[in-house]
């Protein structure tokens, strides 16, 4: 009888185990989903406002530069340090181009001209923005393992 109740507890203890494992292996695939689908919202953050940016330049919409700057926020989370800091600091020059270029949209409406530095700051922002474009590209690519367009 002993033997037969240890045989019993043998037996449930490696079923026990082997569901354990197979738990284990679907919650990592499912970490492992949602943190793709965290990258992939900061990809398409990106590229929707790096259009924009290409688009419309200085004009860019409120709502855009929210998208990136939440996606720049979270960076941190789901991707390495190194290209979580490019996008920060490309969401920061962003920022910069959408708040200088309102300060145009006021002074026009005092009937001012916007001093020629300025106008040179956002272009210099955005300047910036270009160069790390590419960079942050092929990480986001690389991370969400996507081909080259």
């Amino acid at each position: 009888m002993e033997i037969t109740i240890s045989i019993i507890a043998l037996i449930v203890a490696i079923a026990s185990a082997y569901f354990t494992n197979q738990s284990r292996k679907a919650a990592e695939k499912a970490n492992s989903i949602a943190i793709h689908d965290h990258q992939k919202e900061i990809f398409n953050s990106f590229n929707k406002f790096r259009a924009e940016l290409i688009q419309l330049g200085e004009k860019i919409p409120i709502e855009t530069l929210q998208q990136l700057s939440i996606a720049a926020h979270t960076a941190d989370l789901y991707l390495e340090k190194s290209l979580a800091d490019k996008i920060k600091e490309y969401s920061a020059n962003a920022n910069h181009i959408y708040f200088k270029y309102e300060f145009k949209i006021n002074m026009e409406k005092y009937k001012k001209e916007m001093p020629k530095n300025k106008w040179e700051e956002i272009f210099l922002h955005e300047n910036k923005c270009h160069a790390l474009e590419k960079e942050i590209e092929s990480g986001l690519r690389n991370e969400l393992r996507l081909a080259k367009p």
